[in-house]
């Protein structure tokens, strides 16, 4: 079993993750779950005072057990993706005994370090080519923190010189697209959808602020696999690259993804399965061993 958790916060997966799980699902039950406030999880009755990351993570960890009953199994592989990735790492803390093995793609670590080196680069890249357009609207948003709106300022243009969502930049239309003709979603669910990302960040963004996983967990007791874009500026690879250098764990992968910035899991999709399921055979090799 194999479980994803999803970015965002807010960016919920089920309608449109079963297009890129195909190779997965050839070998996992594979579990998509939209987060409280997120995706099929949005309702305008959540309470706003649950929208914090300590109940995301016992949420991470109630889902755990549940599958765990469902399918009849001791431990599951865990997948985190960007702010998918704190919950996971904080519920992997918390009890590392209820899983296999982590997959970290485009790992937070600090996100006030995080959005100031994504900003320089940004900058950077816009000086560099002579985009004066970028220049001065990313010069009069100045550097984080960020409103919502100077935020989607800065995303604009890390998208346009490759370190945003994907490095190729069309990945909120193929998404739609996804979503669209999902079976999973019906047409009234989209709204929900785009909802639940502007609550739930609207939400969340001020603790996001607080998160320094550097400190808070420098060590994990399960085997971990970071996979980080080359090109990612949303989570810098460089924060990714030292924290994990320095987190301790069982045992330790890394993989480059060369074509990707910050969705190797959409943009490479059949190298980002053949590593996990490659690896989960490994995972599987040890224990029966030990």
């Amino acid at each position: 079993v194999l479980l994803f958790v999803h970015g965002g916060p807010g960016g919920a997966q089920i309608g449109f993750a079963r297009h890129f799980q195909g190779i997965l699902e050839q070998h996992f039950i594979v579990v998509n779950w939209d987060q409280r406030g997120a995706g099929l999880s949005y309702s305008g009755d959540i309470p706003s005072d649950s929208m914090r990351i300590d109940q995301f993570v016992s949420d991470l960890v109630e889902v755990t057990d549940y599958l765990r009953q469902r399918f009849f199994q001791k431990k599951i592989y865990l997948a985190g993706h960007s702010f998918g990735t704190v919950l996971s790492i904080l519920a992997l803390q918390q009890r590392p005994d209820l899983f296999y093995a982590y997959y970290s793609v485009s790992q937070v670590v600090n996100i006030q370090k995080g959005e100031q080196i994504s900003y320089d680069f940004t900058l950077t890249e816009a000086e560099r080519t002579g985009n004066q357009k970028a220049v001065h609207q990313l010069k009069k948003i100045g550097s984080p923190p960020w409103s919502m709106s100077e935020s989607r300022v800065h995303q604009k243009w890390l998208n346009q010189f490759g370190g945003g969502l994907t490095h190729t930049g069309n990945f909120v239309l193929n998404i739609f697209r996804h979503i669209l003709f999902s079976p999973e979603y019906k047409f009234t669910d989209i709204f929900r959808f785009i909802k639940g990302q502007y609550f739930s960040i609207k939400m969340m963004e001020q603790e996001m602020q607080n998160i320094d996983l550097m400190k808070q967990v420098p060590r994990l007791e399960v085997p971990i696999t970071f996979c980080t874009g080359r090109f990612d500026q949303t989570t810098p690879f460089e924060l990714s690259q030292a924290y994990f250098l320095k987190l301790e764990a069982p045992r330790k992968h890394w993989h480059w993804f060369e074509h990707s910035a910050h969705s190797p899991l959409f943009e490479e999709t059949e190298i980002f399965s053949r590593i996990l399921i490659s690896t989960a055979v490994q995972h599987q090799e040890t224990s029966n061993e030990a």
